[in-house]
């Protein structure tokens, strides 16, 4: 999953349900400490509902309590990483130098988009920035996409030799 960050590069880190601070923790971090570069990745559901919700009497769909819920904890993710940034425990996790996050909410699944949610999902991914960083929101089709891409890829690579 942490192709999905290529500052990342070769990872040398990988922790599950990596604690942040007090109750914020990341489902999954992948990271390269040479680099500074970590991709922090949330997993909420994979339901048809997962982003958006049809609301009576309403044309436009709402986001979703679970999808609103999954990036406001990436928002407290960015709060906490920046009030710890000159801290002991930042510097022993992340290093001493600056460090690059990147952040991904996987969420929901392709089939539920119409055109205009995608638009939409895809709008908020390119242009809501939370603290100088984007949130890249993606469905969990579009997760196995790039992975199954990937993976093929590094297949074909190893055939050539």
């Amino acid at each position: 999953m942490g192709t999905y960050a290529p500052e990342v590069g070769l990872a040398d880190l990988l922790a599950y349900e990596f604690p942040i601070i007090g109750d914020f923790a990341a489902d999954l971090v992948v990271g390269n400490k040479l680099r500074g570069a970590f991709c922090l990745i949330e997993l909420e559901e994979a339901s048809t509902s997962g982003i958006f919700v049809s609301i009576r009497n309403k044309a436009t769909k709402e986001w979703s309590r679970r999808f609103e819920h999954g990036f406001s904890q990436l928002v407290d993710w960015f709060y906490a990483l920046d009030d710890l940034k000159t801290t002991k425990r930042f510097a022993k996790d992340f290093g001493y130098k600056h460090a690059r996050f990147i952040v991904i909410l996987v969420i929901g699944r392709s089939a539920a988009l119409s055109e205009d949610d995608r638009s939409r999902l895809n709008w908020r991914s390119e242009r809501v920035v939370v603290n100088s960083h984007y949130v890249h929101c993606v469905t969990f089709d579009d997760l196995y996409e790039h992975l199954a891409w990937r993976l093929s890829h590094y297949t074909a690579v190893q055939s050539d030799d």
